[in-house]
C-alpha cells in the first residue's frame, strides 16, 4: 500500500483521524472513511481489502479462473476486495483473459 500514493493518503487519513482532502481522486474512499481502517500494513473497508490499482488487473484475471459467470465473480469478489470501479471492470473484461 505504502507504494500507491492515493492509497498511502487514504491511510494517512485513516490513521490521522483528519479528513479534510478535497482531492478527486480521493473522492472514493473519503465518502467511506469511516467505514475504513488500517490493519497490519492493509486498508479495508469494512471487511474487504482494498486493492490498489496496479495489482487490480491481476485480481481480475484471478477472478476468472473460476468461469462461475459474471453475477457470481462480482458476489466472489465484494466478498473479499474493494476497489473504485470493481463492477465495470468486471462487466468489461473478456472471460478469457
Amino acid at each position: 500500500m505504502q507504494i500507491d500514493p492515493v492509497l498511502s493518503k487514504v491511510m494517512d487519513i485513516v490513521m490521522t483521524g483528519k479528513c479534510e482532502n478535497n482531492d478527486l481522486e480521493l473522492k472514493p474512499y473519503i465518502i467511506q472513511h469511516h467505514e475504513l481502517l488500517v490493519q497490519t500494513g492493509c486498508l479495508l473497508w469494512r471487511r474487504r481489502m482494498i486493492i490498489p490499482p496496479a495489482l487490480c488487473k491481476s485480481v481480475l484475471k484471478r477472478l476468472h479462473v473460476g468461469h462461475c459467470g459474471m453475477v457470481r465473480m462480482k458476489e466472489i469478489a465484494k466478498s473479499y476486495f474493494w476497489w473504485s470501479g470493481v463492477d465495470g471492470q468486471i462487466e468489461e473484461k473478456p472471460i478469457y483473459i
